[in-house]
């Protein structure tokens, strides 16, 4: 009798640790997926270019998932060991990793591309795109990621007209600049880069001087407020005269000394990693074209249940 409990016990426990195997294995990710990332970036006096990108990878293993090397429209990029900063190694038994999941780990490789290699100039009005990259990791695996999209121009473009005299962020995913004019200017256009990625999770406000908000014939139904805006999100001080940009707003005109503020709020549930500028664009009284750049970076905040929604998106056929 006692070996017949026995071999019940038995088959018991290995069928419970089958049952859990298969559903750790059902959890594991066929391959590294790479995050979206809209990046502007612009080719600097330095050797090299550096782009940061980030992952998600299997904790079992977590040195096959380091990446060897990453190929970009044939330009070769090397990860960046800590950025050139020494430290003491790690073992495997102690991975790197940005965060840490329940079955995952997201980590991040800072790519770099000696300028030399780059497929621009520097200096010039040049401009690199893409996409899509290579990558080759630690166990010989090599995935075509879709990383969102990156832009490298040749030069950067330095304020002229416009000048920001402070700027602010929140751990609430808001950011606020503060700008003079410098001289008399109309505003004609304020756009974002991927506008077709980025725009639904983004809502701008400007801010301008009394006497210029009293003149503005403005319809509060044209500032619907996003579905993901909250309380949380509500604007500093000094929004009391602002606006929500909207497609009427604009032309407007601005003097000298005039102050602007431009009030960015991100949808706190967004998943993209941002690193890119808003253009404010016009033309001075005296005729000249201006370009006026605002950088936005902000990062998601993940959750267990947000990185299983991305694994079940970008891959498929998991049980979740």
């Amino acid at each position: 009798m006692k070996e017949r409990y026995f071999w019940i016990g038995l088959v018991i426990v290995i069928c419970s640790w089958t049952g859990n195997y298969l559903y750790f294995q059902s959890k594991q990710l066929v391959q590294p997926i790479f995050m979206e990332h809209y990046y502007e970036t612009y080719i600097p006096e330095e050797d090299s270019l550096k782009i940061k990108l980030y992952y998600l990878a299997n904790k079992m293993d977590p040195s096959d998932s380091e990446v060897n090397y990453a190929e970009i429209d044939g330009v070769y990029a090397y990860p960046v060991v800590n950025d050139g900063l020494w430290v003491p190694p790690q073992s495997s038994a102690y991975p790197e990793y940005e965060q840490e999941f329940m079955y995952h780990y997201l980590k991040s490789v800072t790519l770099e591309i000696h300028t030399i290699d780059l497929p621009i100039q520097q200096g010039t009005d040049d401009v690199w795109s893409f996409d899509e990259i290579q990558v080759t990791f630690n166990d010989g695996q090599t995935v075509a990621a879709d990383i969102g999209k990156v832009i490298v121009y040749g030069k950067d473009t330095p304020p002229t007209v416009v000048n920001q005299i402070s700027g602010s962020t929140s751990n609430y995913h808001a950011h606020d600049a503060y700008m003079k004019i410098l001289q008399p200017l109309t505003i004609e256009k304020i756009a974002l880069p991927f506008e077709d990625h980025v725009s639904h999770n983004i809502f701008l406000k400007l801010g301008f001087p009394k006497d210029i908000m009293n003149s503005l014939n403005f319809d509060s139904n044209l500032s619907v407020l996003p579905d993901w805006y909250d309380d949380k999100l509500d604007m500093n001080t000094g929004e009391e005269n602002a606006v929500a940009l909207h497609e009427n707003l604009l032309p407007i005109h601005l003097n000298k000394d005039d102050s602007l503020k431009l009030f960015t709020r991100l949808n706190p549930d967004h998943r993209t990693y941002f690193y890119f500028n808003i253009v404010i664009q016009g033309i001075t009284d005296s005729g000249e074209l201006f370009v006026h750049k605002l950088p936005i970076i902000d990062m998601p905040t993940f959750n267990e249940k947000t990185i299983n929604k991305i694994i079940l998106e970008k891959q498929g056929g998991l049980n979740r």
